[in-house]
């Protein structure tokens, strides 16, 4: 089934300065893909801090070892998880080149087994040929690497010699007039693939320095807010593409999955029925670790007869949301979707007084957050470091795994890497059967559980120990 998908696009001028501004306009947006530029990112700053927790991101910064410079460059791509994106390593690590920044994402097309390639590059200013050259070879010699659909190349190329035209039966596909080496080399690129290059938005010099290349039709249009602030010489633009995708509900949603909830259990029903319990007659004759599984058994037996269970409620939104953002967001998502569907006006038309909405009570509501916070933080410095891991710490599973020479984003793929990571850790009991403990033999040996004793005064002591702020 042909979806439509929304990719922004937008040379950032370095995104440091501007993470809570950043974070917050993308939780105002629903983009599926988010191609961002001369982001000037180091390590040390985390992906949450400045995109929620709906995206797998994927990034390429700056190597300033190589290029001997401080700031500058790097470039990224933000994937809704649900999408299934998966990181093209070989269009990331064997870039030999160390002037060009370059990351590539695929998605699974179901309807013919292909993908889709999300290429972000950004390639500095006054660059020589060579750069051009290495570029091109190199995403020629790969591309043919894969199963491809389609592909999107976007990003900053810093030709200000190209001059981009109108073709002459067309309002989107672009044609290119220049008479330098690097627009001839362009041009040779585009045709190799057959790409056309769609984005007609000019800079303030009336330039364009931002491509999209791709080899299917697709609408570009300016974003009413963009993601930061607009740098005149690239303005930003998103485009509307129409292909096949698979999504999985299972990564971006598991509210089908029920667990025990433990707040509700009924301790008092299960500390008398373990008191009730013969524990001598159930380890009568059985070894250590026999014992170990009878003891967790009994108590699994309890935790299942006395624990309710309960759907997890929604991670995905950030800590600060109250229930009545949670329902701005989901009716102004829903109106985006249905106007990226039907193109109709009037949906984009209510979609947009619902982000308007949004964007007033997300500030609102993180205000009010942060004050709660500064408030509390002299009485309980706990309640800082809640806020501090709440943004630094993934909240999400990642979009892709591997162990060994596997690598899937395939949730029951998944699970069975994780079995067999596991299974190495695991050896055989070492235990003969003979190997056990009687009454006669066990009352002078302390590792019987049921006779494992701890007097008043212990129990007092560890108890003081703890940290009643903790939990």
């Amino acid at each position: 089934m042909a979806n439509k998908i929304s990719i922004y696009y937008q040379n950032c001028r370095g995104i440091r300065t501007k993470l809570h501004t950043l974070f917050m306009n993308i939780l105002n947006n629903d983009y599926d893909l988010i191609v961002l530029t001369e982001t000037w990112l180091i390590a040390d700053i985390s992906d949450d801090e400045f995109v929620d927790a709906r995206y797998a991101v994927f990034r390429c910064d700056r190597n300033r070892i190589a290029t001997k410079k401080e700031d500058g460059g790097g470039v990224l791509i933000a994937v809704l998880r649900s999408l299934l994106p998966q990181n093209v390593h070989s269009l990331l690590t064997n870039v030999i080149f160390a002037h060009v920044e370059l990351v590539t994402v695929k998605l699974h097309n179901p309807s013919n087994d292909k993908y889709h390639i999300f290429t972000a590059v950004y390639i500095p200013d006054s660059s020589p040929l060579s750069v051009y050259d290495n570029l091109f070879k190199f995403y020629l010699n790969h591309i043919h690497d894969y199963d491809v659909d389609n592909f999107f190349i976007i990003g900053d190329f810093n030709i200000p010699k190209a001059q981009w035209n109108f073709c002459d039966n067309s309002h989107t596909e672009l044609t290119m007039t220049g008479t330098s080496s690097i627009c001839a080399r362009l041009s040779h690129f585009m045709h190799t693939l057959k790409a056309q290059q769609f984005n007609y938005i000019k800079n303030k010099n009336d330039r364009i320095l931002d491509l999209m290349l791709c080899n299917t039709a697709c609408s570009i249009h300016r974003p009413v807010l963009p993601l930061t602030k607009i740098d005149d010489n690239h303005p930003p633009f998103y485009a509307i593409v129409n292909i096949n995708l698979k999504q999985s509900k299972i990564l971006a949603n598991n509210n089908s999955l029920k667990r025990y909830n433990f707040y509700r259990a009924d301790y008092d029903a299960i500390g008398l029925e373990l008191s009730l319990i013969d524990w001598n007659s159930l380890f009568e004759g059985i070894s250590v670790e026999e014992a170990i599984t009878v003891f967790y058994e009994k108590l699994y037996e309890l935790i299942r007869a006395h624990t309710p269970l309960s759907r997890p409620k929604n991670s995905h939104f950030p800590i600060w949301f109250s229930t009545a953002l949670k329902h701005i967001y989901k009716t102004k998502n829903k109106y985006w979707i249905k106007w990226k569907v039907y193109e109709n006006i009037s949906d984009y038309e209510v979609f947009s007084l619902y982000r308007q909405r949004f964007k007033a009570e997300c500030l609102a509501c993180y205000s009010k957050y942060i004050s709660n916070i500064e408030d509390s933080t002299y009485k309980n410095i706990k309640y800082f470091w809640t806020y501090i891991n709440n943004r630094k710490v993934k909240t999400g599973i990642p979009a892709e795994m591997y162990f060994k020479t596997q690598r899937t984003n395939n949730p029951q793929h998944i699970c069975n890497m994780f079995s067999k990571f596991f299974d190495s850790v695991y050896e055989p009991s070492t235990l003969t059967p003979n190997n056990v403990i009687t009454s006669e033999t066990s009352e002078d040996v302390c590792t019987v559980v049921s006779n494992l004793c701890f007097s008043t005064s212990e129990i007092k002591f560890l108890l003081k120990g703890l940290d009643a702020t903790k939990g």
